[in-house]
């Protein structure tokens, strides 16, 4: 649930970015939970 959360805080935070750094932290936030749950999807 947590991992869910930050991936759409992420993508609402990368719609909202200005400069360059929040870019980058915005799109980290939003890929790296998604990759986690793509991982835990095939595991289980």
């Amino acid at each position: 649930m947590l991992v869910a959360l930050l991936g759409a805080l992420g993508t609402i935070v990368l719609g909202d970015a200005n400069d360059l750094l929040l870019l980058a932290a915005a799109f980290l936030l939003t890929s790296i939970p998604f990759y986690a749950l793509a991982r835990w999807a095939r595991v289980s």
